[in-house]
């Protein structure tokens, strides 16, 4: 046993302590599972193991929960930096080549038909939970799988001991690595659940655990994060401008509840959650790339930013802007073409905005709407998931972004009047000062106000947006001027307008 402990040991510090980019172990990662779907295709039967893009990106995202749920537990049981534990994971990952190698084995080469466990076919969980997943009939737990997921147990074992835990926690560990394992084995059980709360179970298929996963690679990402850097996590968590995520997301919203009829099914209940996460991916990535092109102005005027004063270093900065693009375009393409058309332009258009060669910031007035469209587009893309089409839209409504979002969206240079004058950027507060442009921007937003009700249709919210309008205008104007009122008034009364028109 103890010549085992220092295998263990050996190998835990050569996966750690490579001194190579971690990049390149997602990408050894990334190649361990692409061998195992081409290994799966021999040893599994079943239609799961045909080549399809549904298929093998549900692959790819389950060991990618996978890997991160791993990690977490992993630097909770041995309090090893994040940094470490996940080099070790996914540097390990090649065990996953033993199920089908070992399958194709025993069977003479015929495989076995690999699944996970199926409400309709794998009963009595707690038994099975007991005896290794219960005896293997036709599909289900293979042999291969259960052998892989025993030397995975005593791996974290022995694992743990060569970090100096006492036997008992070692096997504590063990036990948990079991757990987890099966837990994602009867991710079925769990989906079905959670859909037939809301008794929208219909059938299982690649695009659904994908949805599913991908909802959880979310909230597993952002713990892996924190435990990585905390420090990093709360600069960038400064950074994201929750004002402006909230105005996306409820444009996405607003779609949906002007849209016909929204199909509450299965795949609904999880495209919304999937769409609204792209949503905020790519509000990120817009974010951070405006930040990296905006940095002579934020020295001037926004100087707790993670470039500026220094939190982020550049090169990780823009790789986090880079992972945070491909995961908003990743995630749009499950919701659907429509939903990545929508998000790959709301990128598009704030890149034009923002970035070099063209830079449309610079433009007076007029480059607040990229502003407008983007949201309209948001707007529209919800119309569509609730059954609309796109030239049904309501003109009205099109009108008002397009004319009265774009003047009102002009408060955003308020804020960055001093860093936009010293930069050379024209604005209105530039152009007119500052004190003429806040009274002219505040009759935009007072304006915007007024004629949402007749561009909705509903009247009757002429009642709250007088007055409303009227509080805007005195955010807008007074002397000491504060973006962050203005966003709470205004995202306060767009809500209020999606619950009288949900109503």
């Amino acid at each position: 046993m103890k010549r085992i402990i220092k295998i263990a040991e050996h190998y835990s510090t050569l996966a750690e302590d490579l001194n190579i980019p971690f990049g390149y172990f997602i990408l050894a990662f990334m190649s361990f599972v692409a061998i195992r779907n081409l290994l799966e295709i021999f040893s599994d039967g079943s239609k799961m193991a045909v080549i399809t893009f549904d298929g093998h990106f549900h692959f790819y995202l389950f060991y990618a929960c996978m890997a991160l749920t791993m990690m977490l537990l992993f630097s909770a049981l041995t309090g090893v930096h994040m940094n470490k534990i996940a080099r070790l994971i996914l540097f390990s990952f090649f065990f996953i080549f033993l199920a089908p190698i070992l399958d194709l084995l025993i069977s003479g080469g015929r495989g076995y038909n690999m699944a996970y466990l199926l409400p309709d076919k794998h009963g009595d969980l707690p038994l099975r939970y007991l005896t290794f997943a219960g005896a293997f009939h036709t599909m289900g737990i293979t042999i291969g799988l259960k052998i892989e997921v025993a030397v995975m147990t005593i791996a974290s074992f022995f694992y743990c001991k060569a970090k100096k835990m006492s036997t008992l926690k070692s096997l504590l560990s063990a036990w948990l690595m079991y757990t987890l394992i099966f837990i994602y084995a009867i991710v079925p059980f769990i989906i079905k659940a959670i859909l037939d709360v809301f008794d929208l179970f219909e059938y299982f298929d690649s695009l659904l655990f994908a949805k599913f996963y991908l909802v959880l690679f979310f909230f597993l990402l952002l713990a892996v994060a924190y435990k990585w850097n905390n420090k990093i996590f709360n600069s960038l968590l400064d950074d994201v401008r929750p004002w402006r995520q909230m105005h996306a997301l409820m444009m996405f919203v607003f779609g949906i509840i002007l849209g016909p009829s929204l199909a509450w099914n299965q795949r609904t209940f999880f495209d919304i959650p999937v769409t609204m996460i792209s949503i905020l991916w790519a509000c990120l990535f817009v974010i951070m790339t405006n930040n990296l092109h905006d940095q002579e102005i934020d020295r001037w005027v926004n100087k707790k930013r993670p470039l500026i004063n220094k939190t982020i270093a550049h090169g990780d900065y823009q790789n986090f802007a880079v992972g945070a693009g491909l995961l908003a375009l990743a995630y749009a393409w499950v919701a659907g073409y429509y939903v990545f058309f929508t998000i790959l332009l709301f990128m598009g258009l704030y890149s034009l905005y923002s970035m070099p060669p063209l830079r449309l910031k610079r433009v007076p007035f007029f480059s607040k709407l990229v502003i407008a469209v983007n949201s309209l587009a948001f707007a529209i893309m919800g119309y569509v998931l609730a059954g609309g089409e796109v030239i049904e839209f309501p003109p009205l409504v099109i009108l008002w972004f397009l004319v009265f979002l774009t003047a009102a969206m002009n408060f955003i240079d308020l804020k960055d009047y001093k860093g936009d004058k010293r930069a050379g950027i024209q604005t209105l507060p530039v152009m007119w000062g500052l004190e003429k442009s806040q009274r002219v921007i505040g009759v935009f937003f007072l304006l915007a106000y007024l004629v949402a009700p007749l561009a909705v249709g509903e009247m009757i919210l002429l009642i709250p947006a007088i007055p409303a309008g009227a509080i805007q205008y005195w955010t807008i104007t007074r002397k000491r001027y504060r973006e962050q009122p203005v966003f709470s008034l205004y995202l306060t009364s767009f809500a209020v307008m999606l619950i009288i028109l949900a109503l």
